[in-house]
């Protein structure tokens, strides 16, 4: 009889320590970083990869500025919206994050100039975002020697080289 009593407690009191370890029991939270980089779908070419600006003779005595220009052209193809931006290295003498310096063949000497170009980005859109977009654009570039920049240059030849990047 004993023997049925505890049988029968013991059904309750499981359910009743089961109940008492739940209720105890801790719970902890984890963590997980989640990461992604979005790329373009678009892809941009230098169709031309190479040009000169020649500014000519500088004759510090003038006081007028030299400018040259030329021009490169590009196409981009990707789905829109299709972006491209273009940036420039400053050149290969550059002291300063913008500004553009030629420097002499022998001598440490340096002539700054302004260094531009357009169209320097842009965002094409199709109502369809499912076609291909194909762009083909022509930069075009200008470099400005002003008169206060080689007024006091000392006399020999100056070159510098720019390096364009376009990214999408």
């Amino acid at each position: 009889m004993i023997k049925k009593i505890i049988k029968g407690l013991f059904k309750p009191l499981s359910l009743f320590f089961v109940f008492i370890y739940y209720t105890t029991s801790y719970s902890d939270t984890g963590q997980i970083s989640i990461n992604a980089v979005v790329i373009s779908g678009s892809r941009c070419t230098f169709q031309t990869k190479n040009a000169t600006i020649n500014l000519g003779n500088l004759i510090p005595g003038s006081g007028i500025d030299v400018s040259g220009s030329a021009s490169l052209t590009f196409r981009c193809q990707g789905k829109s919206p299709l972006v491209y931006s273009i940036t420039d290295d400053d050149g290969l003498w550059d002291n300063t994050p913008g500004v553009h310096r030629m420097k002499h063949t022998t001598l440490n000497e340096f002539i700054n100039y302004n260094f531009t170009y357009t169209p320097s980005s842009e965002t094409v859109t199709d109502p369809n975002p499912n076609r291909t977009i194909t762009i083909n654009r022509t930069l075009n570039i200008t470099a400005i020697a002003l008169h206060s920049s080689y007024q006091n240059a000392a006399v020999g030849n100056y070159s510098d080289t720019v390096t364009l990047t376009i990214l999408p």
